[in-house]
This record gives structure tokens, C-alpha cells and sequence, in this order.
């Protein structure tokens, strides 16, 4: 399985990675053997020097989306809550995608994935409770 985590600086509008919890979840999921791909709009080669190979970069949203099994926003750029249903749209599978800011709209991307908000119950998400 391929995770892609969006967002690894500590916060938008920086390139810092220290302390950032899209690097430390990219240095967990890594250390468990899941295939990881990372993009940030400003700090990706950073995070990738960070996590010492457990991690790959991406070099674009779009091209994280394609190859992710799974997405996680993990920093609330501005740019990660207008992202094209377009990116999304698998053949024959329907990508899972956790958003740990709730930048994505239940009205707008709730066909198109399955999506999981933090704070959110999963009966009120798209992602089912029996599995999705």
C-alpha cells in the first residue's frame, strides 16, 4: 500500500520540517514498511533529507494523488483545499482520503473518495464503518 502525505512543513507559509507531524507520521509509517510518498509546496526536499529514506518525493499533487493508495493532509496550504475532483478519479477503486484539517468539503469530494476529517465520526463521513 502507498501513502501519500501532503504537507510536511510545520505549518503553511514555512519550509521548516522540525517538529512537523507530516514528518513524523512519513517517519512512522516508513519505519512500519509502507511504500510512502511525500509532497509539500515548499519543503519536500527537506522532508525527504529528514527521513533518511523512508520516504520519496512526489513532484506534484497531482502526481502524489495518482500514486497513493491512501492521502493524508497533514498541513493546511491553501492550495491542498482546491484540489481538482479530476486528481481523484481512479479506474476501478475509490482512494481514501484523511483529512486532518476538514479543508475538504463532505458536499464537494464525498463522491469522489472516501473521505475521513479528524473530528468527524465515520458514520458522518463517506468512509464507512463496516469498510470502505
Amino acid at each position: 500500500m502507498t501513502v501519500g502525505i501532503l504537507g510536511l512543513a510545520y505549518k503553511p507559509d514555512t519550509g521548516i520540517v522540525e517538529e512537523s507531524p507530516g514528518v513524523a507520521l512519513a517517519r512512522l509509517l516508513g519505519e512500519a514498511g509502507y511504500d510512502v510518498l511525500v509532497y509539500d509546496p515548499v519543503s519536500t526536499e527537506a522532508a525527504v533529507r529528514a527521513l533518511d529514506g523512508l520516504a520519496r518525493g512526489s513532484e506534484s499533487v497531482a502526481d502524489l494523488l495518482e500514486r497513493s493508495d491512501v492521502t493524508v493532509i497533514a498541513t493546511p496550504w491553501p492550495e491542498f483545499a482546491e484540489l481538482p475532483l479530476e486528481a481523484f478519479e481512479r479506474e476501478g477503486k475509490r482512494p481514501v482520503v484523511i483529512d486532518c484539517w476538514r479543508l475538504l468539503s463532505e458536499e464537494t469530494y464525498g463522491e469522489a473518495v472516501d473521505l475521513v476529517q479528524l473530528g468527524r465520526s465515520l458514520e458522518t463521513s463517506s468512509l464507512s464503518v463496516a469498510g470502505g
